[in-house]
């Protein structure tokens, strides 16, 4: 049985190339594009690691709508192997910018941010750290093409009817 069955496969394979090298590519194709997810999700896996080490990017974020009170942070510094703790704040707002409405996330960044480096601290390319109140940093990637350059002044909105003013100076 097992002869005739080897048989017919190489008389299949003699009558009809084109299905058989059509057949074989497909395989092949799927086995290599297999093997190389496989071996790439390691690898992405340590580049973006050493990424957020270099950057000093955070690991875990902890949201709360209400805020977190002394004992919850401290109750996070105390567990094994977390190095650093730090609270900030963000804000969802909108701007307008030429023609088009944008929206942009605002986060705080720590009153001493100038003396040492913080979790997630921005890498700088033009311009410096905010230093008063009314000034922030822009990433360069996404509005660029909006024409927002450094020292240009943008003025924000919730979007809705409240007023910004109070929340963005905590």
């Amino acid at each position: 049985m097992k002869k005739s069955l080897l048989k017919d496969a190489f008389r299949q394979i003699v009558k009809y190339p084109g299905r058989f090298i059509s057949i074989f590519t497909i395989v092949a194709i799927g086995s290599a594009f297999f093997a190389g997810i496989k071996t790439a999700a390691p690898n992405m896996k340590y580049t973006a690691d050493q990424y957020y080490d270099a950057y000093n990017m955070m690991d875990i974020r902890l949201l709360s709508t209400m805020g977190f009170v002394d004992e919850d942070l401290q109750a996070v510094k105390e567990i094994d192997g977390i190095k650093e703790v730090e609270t900030s704040y963000f804000q969802d707002v909108t701007s307008i910018i030429g023609s088009a409405e944008l929206v942009f996330r605002i986060h705080s960044v720590p009153n001493d941010a100038k003396e040492r480096d913080f979790i997630n601290m921005p890498k700088i390319v033009e311009g410096r750290l905010p230093e008063k109140l009314g000034e922030c940093i822009i990433e360069e990637s996404q509005n660029l093409d909006h024409g927002i350059m450094v020292g240009d002044k943008i003025t924000v909105s919730s979007g809705k009817k409240e007023d910004l003013s109070d929340k963005l100076k905590s």
